[in-house]
């Protein structure tokens, strides 16, 4: 008896040792249990010439944070193609991850077809590897350019877009571990007891080690160049994501005064393909900065409908000063990406606060924007 207890004590501690996604209303790991008629939760359909590799360690990194989770997937299952029906049918939720020449596939576009015949929940799921190309386009160009007119176009993509395709991260981390949980918070919508408990599903999901809410200790302003204006509305951001008192100023305006006794002073610098080529002041202001020891902060953007490009890009436009010693912006550190979608800019958000001094809270004190000390110095 007394061995039976230390074995289930020991298996519960390991349990909530690892970096398992569970629910944030319960603080359990999901209850996975599936449909009658399936032998699956996930099927993944992919072109194997260009995203065999990218979903195989998409999968084991669901598996490994989603405990129970059963992926269909063909280098593990496969050894007929005549099966790809079935399996597709036999499957809770229907992933269909693109790249290109997706839908120039016969058997890709094959298992789209029997997903939707079964009535299967789907998601798409994309990487971005060309920051400057918005992929949602080139996947729905794609579409347009391959499926076959008599396989009723209109419908099938209103299924297939339906929902907002999902961006998936694996650079970083943080934004890896955001990924997982939007993967799963669209599975667990297919699971029949959180179809009779929808609830539940409401505060969303965690996972350990995510990044926390952030507050700072002490009065922080954060400079800006006014040629560099969108460095000004992310740090409106930063202020709303941060408990704590937090100015953001101006540094050309007249009569500003770069550094304040008893303040923690940082400037930020807003990057994406425009940064340098008309950039003004902004040369003088980050060389002005850096001669008092101000810490510069980079925020690189990642939305190619806002001027994302890579940032061999952003490296070759910036004025050969700002590369080389006293003065180089990218000796010390690296940029924190800048994602428009929510859950991702949330992490930027939070990445930035913390390379600029915030400290984590505890997630109950997490702040609301009435707590905010905010002023702006324009």
């Amino acid at each position: 008896l007394v061995s039976f207890v230390l074995f289930v004590f020991v298996q519960s501690v390991n349990e909530f040792s690892e970096p398992t996604l569970r629910l944030v209303s319960t603080n359990y790991t999901p209850l996975l249990t599936l449909p009658e008629d399936c032998k699956h939760h996930l099927f993944v359909s992919h072109i194997w010439a260009s995203g065999q590799d990218k979903v195989h360690k998409i999968v084991r990194s669901l598996q490994l944070y989603i405990k129970g989770v059963d992926i269909w997937l063909d280098v593990d299952a496969l050894e007929n193609l005549g099966d790809l029906e079935d399996s597709v049918a036999e499957s809770a939720h229907f992933v269909l991850y693109y790249s290109k020449g997706f839908f120039n596939s016969f058997n890709c576009r094959r298992e789209v077809v029997q997903a939707q015949e079964a009535e299967k929940p789907i998601t798409v799921m994309f990487e971005s590897r060309d920051v400057s190309v918005d992929r949602i386009v080139e996947m729905r160009e794609e579409f347009r350019n391959f499926w076959p007119e008599d396989l009723s176009p209109n419908m099938y993509s209103t299924y297939i877009f339906a929902q907002d395709p999902i961006l998936w991260i694996s650079n970083g981390t943080q934004f890896s571990l955001e990924s997982i949980k939007l993967v799963a918070g669209r599975l667990l919508k297919s699971i029949p007891y959180y179809q009779k408990n929808a609830d539940l599903l409401d505060a969303g999901v965690k996972i350990d080690g995510e990044i926390k809410p952030v507050e700072i200790s002490m009065p922080m302003n954060i400079l800006y160049c006014s040629t560099n204006p969108e460095a000004h509305d992310v740090a409106q951001k930063l202020v709303r994501g941060c408990k704590g008192n937090i100015s953001v100023s101006n540094m050309n305006r007249p009569g500003t005064v770069l550094r304040e006794d008893g303040n923690h002073t940082v400037m930020l610098v807003y990057l994406n393909k425009n940064t340098f080529k008309n950039s003004g002041c902004l040369f003088t202001s980050i060389v002005r900065a850096i001669d008092i020891n101000i810490r510069i902060v980079l925020v690189h953007e990642n939305d190619a409908n806002k001027g994302g490009c890579d940032f061999w890009e952003i490296i070759e436009q910036t004025p050969t000063e700002l590369r080389k010693k006293p003065y180089n912006i990218y000796e010390k550190d690296i940029a924190v990406s800048l994602y428009s979608i929510e859950e991702y800019q949330k992490v930027s958000i939070r990445l930035l606060l913390t390379k600029m001094g915030a400290k984590p809270i505890d997630i109950k004190g997490a702040v609301g924007v009435s707590e905010v000390i905010f002023e702006e110095h324009i």
